[in-house]
């Protein structure tokens, strides 16, 4: 019995996987993803997420970015366009960084997001004008943290000249402590 099952596997042709390409997703879908992304509540969502809507996402996520909506549906879209790397996206995370005007944690957001999408030779050029320019102590105090955790040995003499008794950039001054 063992043996015809053996003939039988040997002789019969493999299945085959038929992997068929993911449908195009229309605006419509797009759309609809991301608005169910920006409304996730704790669990951020995953940057593969944001991939799979393609370049197609970019123009709903800057129109949610540039609205009036909740500051962190606004972060979420920075978020999303993070995740997307679209190549305007590092000069428009540098102006929202800098944008006393935007909320926060659209701010903030923006800061690790360049963390994020800039290469460690060039990270303490862009992150400088923040940690120096910021009004915001507390976006400042974000831009160091990515700098000190990066490039430590670049950062730390810019972190020490502007975070200097400040509490807000103890944890970065702490790390900056074996450097």
């Amino acid at each position: 019995m063992i043996t015809l099952l053996c003939m039988l596997m040997v002789t019969q042709p493999a299945a085959r996987a038929t992997v068929s390409p993911a449908p195009a997703l229309t605006e419509a879908d797009v759309r609809a993803r991301i608005e169910t992304y920006l409304d996730t509540f704790e669990q951020g969502v995953p940057e593969a997420q944001w991939q799979a809507l393609g370049p197609q996402a970019e123009p709903i996520l800057l129109e949610v970015l540039n609205g009036n909506g909740l500051p962190t549906r606004r972060a979420k879209a920075v978020t999303g366009l993070v995740a997307l790397a679209g190549v305007k996206t590092p000069a428009l995370l540098s102006d929202l960084s800098l944008d006393e005007t935007k909320p926060l944690s659209v701010r903030l957001a923006a800061v690790r997001g360049l963390s994020q999408l800039t290469p460690d030779v060039l990270l303490v050029e862009k992150l400088r004008p923040v940690v120096e320019g910021a009004k915001d102590v507390r976006v400042s105090a974000t831009a160091a943290r990515m700098l000190v955790k990066r490039v430590p040995a670049s950062a730390c003499g810019l972190v020490r000249a502007r975070g200097g008794g400040d509490i807000h950039f103890q944890s970065s001054l702490t790390a900056c402590a074996n450097h």
